[in-house]
C-alpha cells in the first residue's frame, strides 16, 4: 500500500454543519482512544492494538475524504505503529507517539470546526515516531514521516467498517442533544463529491430520509459506519465510466441512502450500482479456513479474508464488516447485505427508534 503525502486530495471548503460533524466525530474518537489506552495500562488487554487501529481508521476515512490537512496520513502512520507486533515494538514504546498523534488529530478537528486552517502534524510527533521505531531523531526525521509508516503493503478485504466510539463528547449549553436524520445525507453527499473527484469517477449521490431526529451520539456512530460504506462503494464498487459503458451501464454511477420508519425501527438502506461483492471468492477463501457459512454477513464479517488484492488510503485494512455489525449491535440494531454481480450492493442498517 502506498500512502504518501503526495496522495492527499486538495482541501475542500466545509460548511459549518459538516465541519461540526467532523469535529464531533473526531473528538469522540480521540476520547475513545484515551479510554482504551487507560484500559490497556490497567488491564494489559492484548487486543487493544486492533481496537485502537479500528478507531483511527474511522477517523482516517473521513479525514481523507474531506482533505483535513494531513490527518489521513497521520492516522495511517499511527495504525502502522499499532500493527507492528509487540515483540518488535512494545505498547509502552509507541504510547508517546500515539498520545501526541491523538492530541494533534483532535486539534486539527477543532480548528476545522472554528473555521481555521488545521495545522499539519508537528515535527515533534514525527520525531516521536522515529524514536518509537528505534531510528533515533535525525534532521531528516523531523522533515518527513518514517518511510515504513507511509509505504506499507497490505491485503485488503471489503472496506473496514468500524466499531462505534465509546463516549459521546459533551454537548455545549444551549444545543439540543438530537439532530435531524437528514444530516446524514448532507454529510455523505459532501464526501461523495470530494472522493469521486479524487478517484476520477462520475457519481451521483441522492438520499431520502425521514424528517425525524436522532440522539447526536447515535448520529455520530451512523456517520462513521455509513462513511465507510460510502468510501468502499466508491473505491471498489463503482466502476470507471469507460468500464460502465462497456457493460451497458450509465457512465455515471449511482449511490443512494434511503431511510424509513417501521413500527419503531429505523431502516437505512445504502446502495450502489457497481460491481457487486464477489461472494464466490469469499466462499473459496472461507473454505480454506473451515466450514463456509450461508449468511452473507457471516462471509463478510471474518477478519483477514479478502476479496481485494490491494489497499488505498481511501479503503480499509481488511477488518471486514464485523465491526459495523458490532457497532449497530451496541445500539440494539443489526446489519444485512445483498449483492448482485455487475449490478450493485445494498447494505441495510436496522436500529430501534425512539421519538423525542
Amino acid at each position: 500500500m502506498r500512502c504518501s503525502m503526495r496522495e492527499m486530495p486538495q482541501p475542500m471548503a466545509l460548511d459549518s454543519g459538516l465541519a461540526a460533524a467532523y469535529a464531533e466525530d473526531t473528538s469522540q474518537a480521540c476520547e475513545a482512544i484515551r479510554v482504551l489506552v487507560l484500559d490497556a495500562l490497567e488491564d494489559r488487554e492484548s487486543s487493544v492494538r486492533q481496537a485502537l487501529e479500528i478507531i483511527l481508521h474511522g477517523v482516517k476515512g473521513a479525514a481523507s475524504a474531506l482533505a483535513i490537512a494531513d490527518a489521513g496520513p497521520l492516522c495511517h502512520a499511527l495504525e502502522s505503529l499499532l500493527r507492528l507486533p509487540e515483540s518488535d515494538l512494545s505498547f509502552a514504546a509507541l504510547l508517546p507517539a500515539l498520545l501526541q498523534g491523538t492530541a494533534e488529530l483532535e486539534a486539527q478537528a477543532l480548528a476545522v470546526q472554528a473555521g481555521a486552517s488545521p495545522a499539519f502534524a508537528s515535527t515533534f510527533l514525527k520525531g516521536l515516531m522515529h524514536l518509537a521505531l528505534g531510528e533515533g531523531v535525525s534532521r531528516e526525521g523531523f522533515e518527513r514521516w518514517p518511510p515504513m509508516l507511509v509505504a506499507e503493503d497490505d491485503n485488503d478485504d471489503l472496506e473496514a467498517l468500524f466499531e462505534a466510539n465509546r463516549r459521546a463528547p459533551p454537548i455545549p449549553e444551549g444545543q439540543t442533544d438530537r439532530d435531524p436524520i437528514e444530516d446524514l445525507g448532507v454529510y455523505l453527499a459532501s464526501q461523495a463529491t470530494q472522493l469521486a473527484q479524487e478517484l476520477g469517477k462520475a457519481v451521483a449521490f441522492d438520499f431520502n430520509l425521514p424528517a425525524q431526529s436522532l440522539p447526536r451520539a447515535q448520529l455520530s456512530v451512523l456517520r462513521t459506519q455509513l462513511g465507510h460504506l460510502l468510501r468502499n462503494a466508491l473505491d471498489h464498487g463503482i466502476e470507471p465510466s469507460s468500464e460502465r459503458v462497456a457493460l451497458g451501464k450509465a457512465a455515471e454511477g449511482r449511490l443512494s441512502l434511503r431511510g424509513t420508519l417501521d413500527d419503531g425501527i429505523l431502516l437505512l438502506a445504502f446502495s450502489d450500482d457497481g460491481r457487486g461483492i464477489d461472494f464466490s471468492k469469499l466462499r473459496s477463501r472461507w473454505a480454506e479456513a473451515g466450514a463456509v457459512p450461508e449468511d452473507p454477513i457471516e462471509l463478510l464479517a471474518t477478519p483477514g479474508l479478502s476479496v481485494q488484492d490491494s489497499a488505498t488510503l481511501i479503503s480499509g485494512r481488511g477488518l471486514g464488516v464485523a465491526a459495523v455489525r458490532e457497532a449497530l449491535g451496541k445500539l440494539g440494531g443489526d446489519l444485512e447485505v445483498s449483492s448482485t454481480p455487475k449490478s450493485g450492493t445494498v447494505f441495510t442498517l436496522r436500529l430501534p427508534f425512539q421519538s423525542p
